[in-house]
């Protein structure tokens, strides 16, 4: 097969095959393995994805959302996205909702985003009532700072989903610039399982990334690292095939 740098996202879905329920893939090892998370597994926790501008984060979302839709019916994952650029989920979403995966595409700065947040942590209350099997839903916040901008009763709302929804299957997944992380320490303590891009070394450092994560010498736009029991494991996005057709290709 390709080497795991050279794989466009058809070819990457097609070489991870069909996962197990509720399994996501993010992008593949050096060695071809792809990097793997369970939302079956409550222990994963919310899922924090940071970088520099053009790092590649949106990407490595749409990888997310891709593989799980891909194996996956729609009574057992669901995704919501809230997006400052939303249009680059135009695509995707589209096809979600037509399959019944996507529950909506909102802008920060439109009603139905807060609405949404609302809704999911009232239903995750519910769920922790109840106690039986339900669909796992993602949260997708990309733009995560716009979440400071929010009134103060959607923002503990969110806060109390990130701390409690892993456990009820509601997944809080968010995207970060650096400046932007470094700004709301304070929040991305919750996030448990960190996918981190491109940045300078002082950066990462104060986001506590140690120094053998070498997020300085990855790959802006193609390359991430992750930590997986005690050590950072360094992974590639695949290439955007209309990379060559769209400037947007390059997306952060």
């Amino acid at each position: 097969g390709l080497p795991a740098t050279q794989l466009s996202v058809t070819q990457f879905l097609r070489q991870v095959g069909h996962l197990p329920a509720k399994t996501a893939a993010v992008g593949l090892c050096e060695d071809g393995l792809p990097v793997l998370f369970d939302l079956g597994d409550a222990r994963t926790g919310p899922l924090l994805v940071t970088g520099e501008e053009g790092s590649g984060k949106t990407r490595l979302l749409q990888n997310l959302l891709r593989t799980l839709v891909n194996a996956n019916a729609a009574n057992t994952v669901q995704y919501l996205i809230i997006a400052t650029r939303p249009e680059e989920y135009d695509t995707l979403a589209g096809q979600g909702l037509r399959t019944g995966h996507c529950q909506g595409l909102y802008s920060p700065d439109e009603p139905e985003a807060a609405e949404a947040i609302l809704r999911l942590a009232e239903l995750a209350e519910k769920r922790y009532q109840e106690r039986r099997p339900a669909p796992a839903i993602l949260l997708v916040i990309d733009g995560l700072e716009a979440i400071t901008a929010f009134e103060e009763g959607v923002a503990s709302n969110f806060e109390w989903l990130v701390k409690n929804g892993p456990a009820v299957q509601v997944w809080p997944v968010g995207a970060l610039p650096t400046p932007a992380a470094l700004a709301m320490k304070p929040w991305i303590r919750y996030f448990r399982t960190r996918l981190v891009g491109h940045m300078p070394a002082n950066a990462a450092e104060r986001l506590g990334v140690p120094p053998q994560a070498a997020v300085e010498t990855l790959q802006s736009g193609r390359q991430f690292t992750v930590r997986v029991g005690g050590k950072w494991l360094q992974f590639w996005l695949p290439l955007e095939q209309e990379a060559a057709e769209t400037p947007a290709g390059m997306a952060s």
